[in-house]
């Protein structure tokens, strides 16, 4: 689909009648792309671009979409509407759904930038660049039928954005001093939503990769996300330690690289208690590639899991610290090969 039938489909509020994933295709870089033209095509008619939304930072909701990270649209101005103080004390506002596509409503916390913060700015920076926080309500929109879609659809939907709704805008000095506070404030906030003057929907900040001003900091999600979407070497982050004095516990025969390992493990073991949609795959595919990762933990911590015991105990020790990483990285992109397969135009560009 072109960049103009996209906009057309915008426009006109039309699904795309296709199939997930056509649209979209299997590449992430080349689904933003097309978002871009659309972006380009919006400006040439005068729209103005006002900002960026994050989409999908609830990881409650990835196994439900089959998303598995963070995503960005643009927010326009024709979009885009300011709350106005009430008679009760209150901001109100209204949102136009006229063309929108399968609309939905999302409470949003919203960031008024007053600079542009560095690349790969820390929290502290980040904190410094904002000017104002407020409360929203985004709309979004699917023009996929039933919101099924592939994570590139998202990219190429304009991150699935149709309207923003900004509430009371504070400064962000009200709020807190530094980046530490306002991280723990956002991530404690709560929001329940009415309709009819009855609860149907309630989130805390957490919700949103821990905190709203996390998420708006995120850099190393993408950074993975890429890499196994694209089967590509990442950094796992494995430090060597320190070598310990004569005190160490000599009974403790574990070797070096599973020690400077165990935690990125330990991480990845905990994730499988509340993420355990892998663990509903074929379970001799995911033999392999879990005992390279799970060999550095004590067989004690693998009940009933005897054909992965036997999987390890045949594995060579890792020579070092780089072979044990190298194994790390090796096993995520073998089960993003079972969990996140790749389309056959994908594999072919390999």
């Amino acid at each position: 689909m072109t960049p103009e039938q996209l906009l057309q489909h915008h426009d006109q509020a039309l699904l795309w009648g296709q199939p997930p994933g056509v649209v979209g295709g299997p590449d992430t870089a080349a689904a933003y792309q097309k978002a871009l033209a659309v972006r380009q095509l919006r400006q040439q008619r005068g729209e103005v671009a006002k900002g960026y939304k994050i989409g999908f930072t609830n990881r409650t909701l990835w196994q439900r979409y089959e998303v598995f990270g963070p995503m960005w649209g643009t927010v326009w101005d024709t979009g885009l509407s300011v709350a106005e103080p009430a008679a009760s004390g209150a901001a109100e506002g209204s949102i136009d759904l006229t063309h929108t596509c399968q609309p939905r409503l999302e409470p949003e916390i919203v960031f008024g930038m007053k600079s542009t913060p560095p690349a790969n700015a820390s929290l502290q920076q980040l904190f410094e660049a904002i000017d104002w926080i407020a409360p929203g309500f985004e709309v979004v929109q699917s023009h996929c039928l039933d919101w099924k879609f592939t994570a590139t659809d998202t990219m190429a939907d304009s991150g699935l954005h149709a309207r923003l709704l900004v509430g009371q805008r504070l400064p962000v000095q009200q709020l807190a001093a530094d980046a530490q506070t306002l991280h723990t404030l956002l991530a404690q906030a709560q929001v329940t939503l009415f309709k009819n003057g009855q609860a149907v929907e309630q989130g805390t900040g957490t919700n949103v990769l821990d905190s709203p001003l996390h998420a708006l900091a995120l850099r190393r999600h993408a950074e993975l996300n890429d890499a196994i979407t694209n089967r590509q070497w990442f950094d796992p982050w494995v430090f060597e330690l320190e070598a310990e004095g004569d005190d160490s516990d000599d009974t403790d025969d574990r070797p070096h690289e599973t020690d400077a390992v165990y935690p990125w493990v330990a991480g990845f073991a905990t994730a499988q208690e509340f993420f355990p949609g892998l663990m509903r795959q074929d379970a001799k595919a995911l033999t392999a590639p879990l005992a390279l990762l799970y060999r550095h933990l004590e067989a004690d911590d693998l009940e009933d899991a005897d054909e992965l015991i036997e999987e390890i105990e045949s594995l060579e020790p890792a020579a070092d610290l780089s072979a044990a990483v190298e194994e790390l990285v090796r096993a995520t992109l073998l089960l993003a090969d079972i969990s996140r397969p790749l389309s056959p135009m994908a594999r072919r560009r390999r």
